[in-house]
């Protein structure tokens, strides 16, 4: 009999009674239909603070208040992160990393008078302006590197400020090294310069000799026999005046040019090791100290 009403059911398409969900409770899950509550979603992103925008931000804050040093491991951190896919989606971003990483470095220079910052500095904005065209950087932002270049270039030229603050626990001998160095390509360019004069000035003194034997044998040569030594006589004494002469010219130009690098350099040295007492500064050294000490 229960079987008869079964099948009763069956053909009327009615599902079957057992183990069906009661009214009051959840529908059933048909077989091969997807769960959508199991499917795990990602949450919502948080703020990264390691995102090249907010690395920036940080690091400019911590400029501006007078703490560029602790900003220069973020700022290197965040260029070796920058992935491939941010940076051709926006090339700008990696120059406005290079360019503060490199004012971070000139702000340091005048904390502390350490040349190296001058020629880290130095070097990003060289990398900045060679990958420009590659990137296609915006022309504003290689307009700020050229200019901040060029300034950088006359912070490295007048050595140490003499505004630089030593920070407290620390010695000062530690600016030594940078201040010998101050004017150092000048002074070696000079003295090299000054070696090659004083050799042009003893090949201008050789030619000279030579003219004067040459002379001598020409006097000599009077025979008509001796017409092939006088001839050779005369050719010697040419080629020895050509070479006095060029020899001469030379030594001046060059020990003018060498002995003048070798003050220039000097000076440089001197006034980094008095605190640049010896001159006053320049509108364009200001400008730099206080650009970089913002």
């Amino acid at each position: 009999m229960t079987s008869s009403i079964l099948g009763l059911l069956g053909q009327l398409g009615l599902s079957s009674p057992v183990g069906a969900a009661p009214a009051d409770g959840p529908p059933p899950v048909q077989a091969g239909a997807e769960d959508e509550t199991s499917v795990p979603t990602a949450p919502a992103p948080d703020d990264d603070d390691t995102a090249p925008d907010s690395v920036l931000a940080e690091a400019r804050a911590r400029r501006h208040e007078g703490a560029p040093l602790t900003a220069l491991p973020l700022l290197e951190e965040a260029l070796e992160r920058l992935d491939p896919a941010t940076l051709r989606r926006d090339p700008d971003l990696r120059a406005l990393l290079l360019l503060e990483l490199a004012t971070a470095h000139d702000a340091s220079f005048s904390l502390d008078a350490d040349v190296e910052h001058l020629h880290r500095a130095r070097g990003l904005l060289d990398r900045l302006v060679a990958e420009a065209e590659v990137h296609g950087y915006a022309a504003v932002l290689v307009d700020r590197a050229l200019s901040m270049r060029d300034r950088v270039d006359e912070r490295l030229m007048l050595g140490p400020p003499s505004s630089a603050v030593i920070p407290r626990g620390a010695s000062s001998d530690g600016a030594e090294p940078s201040r010998r160095l101050a004017g150092r390509g000048w002074r070696i360019a000079g003295w090299t310069l000054t070696g090659l004069g004083l050799g042009a000035t003893g090949a201008s003194v050789a030619g000279l000799v030579l003219g004067r034997d040459a002379n001598r044998d020409i006097t000599q040569t009077d025979l008509p026999s001796h017409e092939p030594l006088r001839i050779d006589a005369i050719d010697r004494g040419q080629r020895s005046n050509r070479l006095a002469m060029g020899a001469g010219i030379a030594a001046g130009t060059l020990l003018t040019i060498g002995v003048t690098s070798v003050v220039i350099g000097l000076v440089l040295r001197r006034r980094a090791r008095t605190g640049g007492r010896t001159a006053r500064p320049t509108a364009g050294h200001r400008a730099s100290v206080e650009g970089g000490s913002r």
